[in-house]
């Protein structure tokens, strides 16, 4: 695929006539298995091209995109990017596409992934389907491997590709009255251990059966990787960039230099982390450099992109989304690594009076007041409360209400689990362990 996707971006980059033209290309393979109920039923195969041409008249920008099975002359793509540019007002502080500068390698790709058959697939999800169903217990899930392909050129000398593959295993088991959860994302599929993740998945659900009723209020909380992933993405999202501070929606916004999390918390972004999805460049072709958010609890830095930096006198970290997103959410980080502590998760389970063990977050919503990170979402995949330092019994979910500037506050303790959690809207993977938190507000339940 890498030479085709060269071959269609020079084409395109050769005929334009604009001030600056920049062709980003990403092709991706993925072989896909979905099963619910305990049955198979997709088994899917796609590969695709995504063509997006950005052409600068002018400090004028316009963007236009295209799959390349709809492409029937790719120069047409130069032409009409430029015309969309001519139309378009001027964005004042825009400077102009970044130049090349030195890309380290990373290891992304690897040919176990790809060679992993949708018969292998099936006989993995057979087992596990034996194994439940004595127990009263369906499985739904998905395992995915992929691959993908990115090729970015630009008029200022621009030549980068990047190969990476990308292999999940995700299990929900379900009973008449609990829900176990399970995933594992790697890069390498030979890494992969499908069946250990579906049999943590069924002993969840397994132990889990007839959950006790509990009143909502302010708990301890051990909470597993999946469930902090499902945060620190919305706070990616929501203020971890630097467009995000430029329009003041950020809940760093005047904190930073703060206590804005407890003092055993560091959060950085680093694309060559080998526990996320390493990617050595951005959306731009500019180099990814590790940037430290967060740092013994004090507010410290966000990400950039070539246009935010420039706005806001700072050097490009090369944190770029896409052409069509950027002047929209602006630059995200994507490869979010929470420096691990010293303890198990039984010892966190042991610093617990009362509480209750969370697997993950489910239907999170960050929008309810941005700048001051009020987050409302529900427990799922499994809640057990913790009595005396040891898990005692399943309970119900229960809907929480927290900023999350006061629950990162009162995180008391930071497991040693560095885990890979895949994000689930776009492509990329944070690193993080469990922790303990004090005093997280609950204030709904619910009847399952």
């Amino acid at each position: 695929m890498k030479d085709k996707l060269f071959a269609v971006g020079e084409v395109i980059l050769n005929a334009s006539t604009a001030d600056e033209t920049e062709v980003l290309l990403f092709g991706t393979k993925s072989q896909l298995t979905r099963f619910a109920n305990s049955v198979i039923h997709q088994n899917v195969y796609e590969e695709n091209v995504e063509i997006t041409v950005r052409a600068i008249v002018d400090k004028r920008i316009g963007v236009v995109s295209v799959n390349l099975s709809a492409l029937e002359e790719p120069s047409e793509l130069a032409k009409l990017a430029k015309e969309v540019a001519e139309r378009t007002p001027k964005v004042v502080d825009f400077e102009h596409l970044p130049s090349p500068a030195p890309v380290r390698e990373v290891q992304s790709y690897f040919s176990s992934t790809i060679e992993v058959t949708p018969a292998d697939k099936a006989s993995v999800i057979e087992k596990l389907v034996k194994r439940a169903t004595p127990l009263g217990i369906t499985l739904s899930g998905v395992y995915e491997t992929s691959e993908i392909h990115t090729v970015i050129l630009n008029s200022n000398g621009i030549s980068l590709y990047y190969p990476g593959t990308w292999a999940v295993f995700k299990v929900v088991s379900l009973s008449d009255t609990s829900q176990g959860y399970a995933v594992q994302c790697e890069l390498d599929a030979a890494k992969l251990e499908p069946e250990k993740v579906g049999e943590r998945s069924i002993e969840k659900c397994d132990k889990g059966k007839n959950p006790r009723d509990i009143e909502p209020g302010k708990y301890d909380i051990v909470v597993e990787p999946y469930g902090m992933a499902e945060i620190l993405s919305w706070l990616a999202w929501l203020g971890l960039g630097a467009l995000s501070v430029i329009e003041k929606r950020s809940f760093l916004c005047d904190r930073f230099g703060s206590q804005v999390a407890s003092e055993v918390f560091t959060l950085y972004d680093d694309g060559y982390h080998p526990l996320t999805f390493p990617w050595p460049f951005d959306f731009e072709g500019v180099p990814k450099r590790k940037v430290v958010i967060i740092e013994n609890g004090i507010a410290k830095d966000v990400v950039y992109d070539s246009y935010t930096a420039k706005k806001l006198n700072k050097e490009n970290t090369g944190h770029a989304v896409t052409p069509e997103a950027s002047r929209k959410i602006g630059p995200i980080p994507s490869n979010l690594v929470v420096e691990p502590g010293s303890s198990t998760v039984d010892e966190l389970v042991a610093s617990v009076s009362r509480g209750l063990y969370v697997t993950k977050f489910h239907y999170v919503n960050g929008m309810i007041n941005p700048r001051e990170a009020i987050f409302t979402g529900m427990t799922r995949g499994g809640v057990f409360y913790i009595e005396d330092g040891k898990i005692r019994y399943p309970v119900k979910n229960l809907r929480f209400t927290e900023s999350m500037l006061t629950a990162f506050k009162h995180i008391e303790k930071v497991g040693n689990d560095l885990t890979r959690v895949g994000l689930e809207s776009e492509i990329g993977a944070y690193a993080v362990p469990s922790m303990l938190i004090r005093g997280f507000n609950f204030t709904g339940k619910t009847e399952y």
